[in-house]
């Protein structure tokens, strides 16, 4: 190669004058805005914007299209408008892990290690034993029933002491049962030879005189003994309301006319992980290994929180109930069993000092409550370090209503309002100390692409005393760089990466929160905008001035005019790529994949279409 010589797509062609003109033809990218832009304000940086968390966990990975209001995992509260802490849980001591919590009398009663306790406001008092399994409990005609594999118990609240009904009926299928119902007046039950019986005596009466009462048998259970999960009250095809059995393989209607089980359309495959159903607004919600199915009488829906991507590895067990309440229902979650990892995700750096505490402590088991209005999902309670978790349930009682849970390490209660209401607004609500959450991953749309990380933006109001800090994930990497701390009210920046900004190509956010000493008083998140900047790789193109005439073609390369006339003309029409080597200003050779793009004539003289030829080309990234 001579400096006055290009080789163009393999043919070498005189250049008319020096240098070849090389300039940066890389555009540079339009500002984009992915969340809500109205908290955007930049003319040059493209924004992230996180201002809405009310989609609730479940997207480790999003897509800008859709999931600006998703994230991955947190205990931090983005039910309403602005994020904030949970509610704060109170130890309600422990009186052993609780098989059932009921609401009788005006207080909470917790049957819990062949005891019935009652919470007295201070403490659990005992009142009376019991034998077996705990298999259902309800409250029939004032009095509180509890049904075991062994025996069944009556409790009338005013004589102080239980009655178990006598007369050897340990083993009489009458006294052993796995669900109870009221209905049409009538306490029912279904025993362990899945007979479905229901009383005629009045169960004061029994209780007064301690006699047994009358059953009258009504049909019977065509499934495996122990099949039937529960029995409750929801509506059938024709909108009337019945008996439903909840079983291993789908649900049942109970025809009371006729004393039979119809199965009905809503059906699943044989599961021995059928958690506690509840009926909320009219559907009915069943829990089944890690997800819910939704019905409504014609529909049937899966929205378990294992939708999407799923949960984190510490509470991707099973939903064990679900349980509805004002506003909300609640979804029990509990890990299958003993937990030998320490983390959220398999990769996770536990050794990071500003991780939440408490929420990789390497737990024997993990259990969850999960709040959702109707399909979103958000922490409201985390348990680490427990054995096991027992009974959940959204009752009202004298205390107030709030959310009673149990686990191995004891009972806690968290107050609720009845309401949808911003607890912001609520003078009463009482705010967890500390929580955090975990973005997805967002990659803006371009996964491959690199970016620049400038700046994050935080709009906050912090109470006295109180604390937001601001950490970012890179690339799928484990680690996390501290960006910002927040402990004033207003609109602050934070700068990243210095003066230089800091490379990426996936980001992710830990978020945080710490509330100062007044309880009634929480810091809340407006918004955050993280800006960046698109930085596509840089290339090049060229610009060319060809001198194809004779005899100078001859002289230089060797080839006629007309001939290298005809072969650049065959280059611009076969639309493909090739090569462009030239020595530079430096005396260096360079070499270059490139696209022609431009051909130009000027200056043709005789009949051959000799003349300057104006070339541009650009590089190919490939």
């Amino acid at each position: 190669m001579r400096p006055d010589v290009i080789e163009l797509y393999g043919v070498r062609f005189p250049v008319a004058q020096r240098p070849v003109v090389r300039r940066a033809v890389t555009p540079f990218p339009q500002r984009i805005t992915v969340g809500d832009y109205r908290s955007g304000d930049h003319v040059v940086e493209s924004e992230l914007v996180f201002s809405d968390f009310t989609g609730g966990i479940g997207v480790l990975v999003a897509r800008p299209e859709r999931g600006a209001d998703r994230y991955w995992w947190g205990t931090l509260d983005g039910r309403y408008q602005f994020l904030t802490l949970p509610p704060a849980a109170e130890k309600r001591g422990n009186p052993g892990l609780v098989d059932r919590f009921i609401a009788y009398n005006g207080s909470v009663h917790a049957l819990a290690g062949n005891t019935v306790y009652r919470w007295d406001g201070s403490g659990w008092e005992a009142l009376f034993s019991y034998t077996g399994v705990v298999t259902d409990v309800v409250v029939y005609d004032g009095i509180l029933v509890i049904l075991t594999g062994s025996a069944l118990y009556m409790y009338d609240g005013a004589t102080g002491q239980g009655h178990e009904w006598q007369a050897a009926l340990v083993n009489d299928p009458i006294a052993q049962g796995y669900a109870a119902c009221v209905w049409d007046d009538k306490l029912f039950l279904l025993g362990i030879d899945n007979v479905m019986r229901w009383t005629v005596a009045d169960l004061r009466d029994c209780i007064q005189n301690q006699t047994l009462p009358q059953y009258q048998e009504a049909g019977r259970l065509l499934l495996p003994s122990g099949w039937c999960q529960q029995l409750l009250l929801y509506t059938d095809q024709t909108g009337e309301v019945g008996i439903h059995a909840i079983t291993r393989e789908g649900l049942y209607y109970y025809d009371f006319a006729t004393e039979r089980f119809y199965q009905t359309p809503f059906t699943w495959p044989v599961s021995d992980e059928v958690g506690r159903a509840a009926v909320w607004r009219g559907q009915l919600l069943v829990p089944i290994g890690q997800t819910v199915y939704l019905y409504n009488g014609s529909l049937v829906q899966t929205i378990g929180p294992d939708r999407d991507d799923g949960l984190p590895a510490e509470v991707r067990g099973r939903v064990k109930a679900c349980v509805p309440g004002h506003g909300y229902w609640f979804a029990v979650l509990a890990t299958r069993g003993a937990q030998t990892g320490s983390s959220l995700e398999d990769d996770w750096d536990t050794t990071l000092p500003n991780l939440p505490e408490g929420w990789f402590p390497g737990a024997r088991r993990t259990a969850a409550v999960l709040v959702s209005p109707q399909l979103a999902y958000h922490t409201l309670a985390l348990y680490t370090d427990v054995t096991d978790v027992g009974d959940v349930v959204a009752v009202a009682t004298d205390d107030g209503y709030g959310l009673w849970v149990s686990t191995t390490e004891g009972v806690e209660y968290i107050a609720l309002p009845t309401g949808l209401h911003n607890p912001l607004q609520n003078p009463t609500q009482r705010f967890a100390e500390k929580g955090a959450l975990i973005t997805s991953w967002w990659d803006m749309g371009w996964r491959n692409l690199e970016k620049l990380a400038l700046s994050v933006v935080m709009n906050a109001v912090i109470p006295p005393g109180g604390e937001i800090r601001v950490s970012i994930g890179y690339d799928g990497g484990d680690a996390w760089e501290p960006v910002a701390v927040m402990n004033t009210t207003g609109r602050q920046r934070f700068r990243i990466g210095g003066i230089e900004g800091r490379k990426f190509r996936m980001v992710r956010f830990l978020l945080e929160f710490e509330r100062g000493p007044d309880p009634f008083l929480a810091p809340y998140l407006i918004d955050m905008v993280f800006t960046y900047l698109r930085t596509p790789r840089l290339l090049f193109g060229w610009e060319m001035s060809l001198q194809l005439t004779d005899p100078y073609c001859r002289e230089q390369v060797g080839v006629s005019a007309q001939r290298l006339v005809e072969e650049l003309e065959n280059i611009a029409m076969t639309r493909e790529a090739g090569t462009l080597r030239y020595i530079d200003e430096g005396g260096n050779e360079v070499e270059r994949r490139v696209f022609l793009t431009e051909l130009v004539a000027t200056e043709l003289v005789g009949p051959y279409r000799e003349g300057r030829y104006q070339v541009s080309v650009v590089e190919l990234e490939s």
